[in-house]
């Protein structure tokens, strides 16, 4: 099987020529690169990874890409959208043109949503992403009304809401975010990252108070949209999963799955919805 994690941060080091942003923390004291990352995918048995540059870098996916460049079997990139910086989304025609980038990852945050309506920016950022066929990835903790627009709005768009819309998530608010997002099942063009999930339980491995929930996701989702994501540095910085456990949890969490609906939450699913081909061997 060919596991992809839809979801990791890499960076590097604090240097003069690529600086750390102002005042940013990474998520563990050792830089991530991808020869730090590279063995500890083959440990946890993950084939390929797709790499959101994280805020230590500003959201500045040169280093990405240039893992990406080195190892093209084995990384590819969603880079961070800033919608100030390109109001009408004109970027977008040439976004994939890029080599080792394959969709966008963009913040729809509530903090920032009425300036995002007020000047347009959304609109021309879902018309243009379904114009230039740019899958997404949608970090939208609370905003999932405006993704359900989007979705019946621009019926071509690629949609990925991240991390089950649990982010910033207690025990008690987990069953009530799950519900409001298997909503949106009924619009065939969203699908599900499945990603930082240790963070959200209140259990030890295998996190078996997430397993309802996960499994409510897929009765509503089915596996061709659903795809799992570790955002491994989070989870090591918390203590609270290693890699083999974070994979672990989808494993055991859908144990009784067809070998093929697994493959494709573990790998199928982002390969098929970011146009990433395993290459041939």
């Amino acid at each position: 099987m060919i596991v992809t994690d839809s979801q990791v941060h890499l960076w590097p080091p604090d240097t003069p020529e690529q600086p750390w942003a102002d005042g940013a923390q990474p998520d563990l004291p050792t830089p991530m690169t991808a020869e730090a990352y590279l063995p500890l995918m083959k440990t946890a048995g993950v084939s390929r990874a797709i790499i959101a540059p994280p805020g230590v870098c500003g959201f500045d996916p040169s280093h990405a890409l240039e893992c990406a460049r080195q190892y093209p079997d084995r990384l590819a990139v969603t880079s961070r959208w800033n919608f100030f910086d390109d109001p009408k989304a004109e970027r977008l025609a040439t976004w994939l043109d890029t080599p080792g980038m394959i969709g966008v990852r963009a913040a729809i945050l509530p903090s920032k949503l009425d300036q995002l309506r007020e000047h347009g920016l959304l609109k021309q950022f879902w018309s243009a992403a379904e114009e230039h066929a740019i899958p997404l990835m949608l970090f939208a903790p609370g905003t999932l009304p405006e993704i359900e627009n989007a979705a019946s709005a621009h019926p071509r768009l690629k949609l990925t809401v991240d991390h089950m819309n649990l982010v910033g998530s207690t025990p008690d608010t987990v069953p009530r975010l799950v519900s409001d997002l298997v909503q949106l099942a009924r619009y065939p063009n969203i699908s599900v990252k499945l990603g930082a999930l240790p963070l959200r339980s209140s259990k030890p491995y295998p996190f078996a108070d997430l397993h309802p929930h996960l499994r409510e996701v897929y009765y509503a989702f089915g596996a061709e949209r659903l795809m799992w994501a570790s955002d491994l540095t989070t989870s090591l910085k918390a203590e609270k999963a290693d890699y083999t456990e974070n994979l672990g949890l989808i494993r055991e969490a859908y144990h009784d799955l067809r070998d093929s609906e697994l493959e494709m939450i573990l790998g199928g699913t982002v390969s098929a919805l970011f146009n990433w081909p395993v290459a041939p061997k």
